[in-house]
């Protein structure tokens, strides 16, 4: 799907969101924020770069991705998956988040202490929900140089939750990536 088609998507997801009743809408007062604290011993490493075919067999799709799970249940809580977008080849970054996300407020993205970047949350499924984002060439820079991208987020109980992902490798593995393109 291309991006412009995705954004059109998006935008009736959000005029959907919008026309509901205000009694669906009216959110939880929210709580003490929540700072997931970073794992002891990072499990695999921080940032993957992963290729898998295509329809053609001349060609292969990759991407990089790192995820954080629940500390007590081992669940997932966010991952991150950075790849080109099919359309220009500009990189885009899907989050994946779990059930129980409030939606109106979508969620923030913000490296180290810099500026927040807010991101509508687009759609779920079974198996979660997700925003997606296209990278601009600062936001690729403050990773490249940041220590930590905080995703904040707030949940229907009114909890607000960062979960913090480790910018440790970002560079090697996104040079990676852009080298198999």
């Amino acid at each position: 799907m291309s991006f412009v088609l995705y954004l059109v998507a998006l935008a009736g997801l959000i005029i959907a969101a919008v026309s509901m009743p205000a009694s669906a809408q009216t959110p939880v007062a929210p709580k003490p924020e929540t700072v997931l604290s970073q794992p002891a011993e990072p499990t695999p490493p921080e940032w993957v770069v992963t290729c898998a075919p295509t329809a053609d067999p001349n060609k292969t799709t990759c991407q990089m991705a790192q995820a954080r799970y629940e500390p007590e249940t081992g669940q997932p809580l966010v991952s991150a998956v950075i790849r080109p977008q099919a359309e220009d080849r500009h990189m885009g970054m899907l989050l994946s988040l779990p059930h129980g996300v409030y939606f109106p407020p979508g969620l923030s993205i913000r490296v180290d202490h810099g500026d927040s970047t807010d991101v509508a949350i687009q759609t779920s499924d079974a198996k979660g929900v997700y925003a997606a984002l296209p990278l601009s060439d600062e936001l690729i820079t403050a990773m490249k140089l940041g220590k930590t991208l905080n995703i904040a987020m707030r949940f229907a109980d009114g909890r607000d939750v960062v979960v913090p992902l480790t910018l440790e490798g970002f560079t090697a593995a996104y040079e990676k990536l852009t080298s198999l393109l």
